[in-house]
């Protein structure tokens, strides 16, 4: 076991070893001690050849978990935030008017697009519930669905003169002249074509 001074020792290399990999300083100083009261913990009962050579073996496998913690707690946030936004609008009645201009433009695209958009957007399902559905992961399923608003994107900006805001949600719809969807559309004033 090594002694009170090389463990003093090998936790300077093994920071170093840490921010090398890790951008945030307080995760870096976080990871480091984990990593030692990890090796402490372990050092009783390990032979080792090489104790530094252990220390960055343990060091590798805890900035894996780290990252991988990351991933899972961005990706269940994104779930979360997802979930509470409405890309219909807040109120019925702005979703009501929404529905009933998207409603026309899904016969614009192919049906199983035309499905995915209902269930996600205008019924407002959840991801999880639509790839339980359609027996695809769930990651398949983002994909799906942001293809799939790609697709209706496309063919509103065909149809409809779009206001989006910073987040490309949009905040106002006029019809274009000569547009032949169907559209249900309002707006104070008709924009020309592009």
């Amino acid at each position: 076991m090594p002694s009170p001074t090389q463990w003093s020792s090998f936790y300077d290399q093994i920071r170093r070893f840490v921010s090398a990999r890790v951008s945030s300083s307080s995760d870096v100083d976080d990871l480091a001690q984990s990593i030692l009261e990890r090796a402490i913990a372990k050092s009783p009962s390990t032979e080792v050849d090489s104790a530094l050579g252990w220390l960055f073996g343990i060091a590798r496998n805890a900035i894996a978990d780290h990252y991988r913690s990351r991933a899972r707690s961005l990706s269940r946030a994104a779930d979360e935030i997802a979930e509470l936004e409405s890309p219909l609008g807040d109120s019925d009645q702005e979703r009501a008017e929404v529905v009933a201009c998207i409603e026309p433009l899904l016969d614009a695209v192919p049906p199983e697009t035309a499905q995915l958009l209902r269930w996600a957007d205008m019924q407002g399902r959840s991801m999880r519930a639509i790839s339980d559905d359609l027996q695809i992961s769930l990651t398949a399923t983002k994909s799906r669905v942001q293809r799939a608003r790609k697709e209706l994107l496309d063919a509103m900006k065909e149809c409809c003169a779009l206001s989006l805001d910073a987040r490309k949600r949009v905040l106002a719809l006029a019809p274009r002249r000569g547009c032949v969807t169907g559209c249900r559309c309002r707006g104070s004033e008709t924009a020309p074509r592009h």
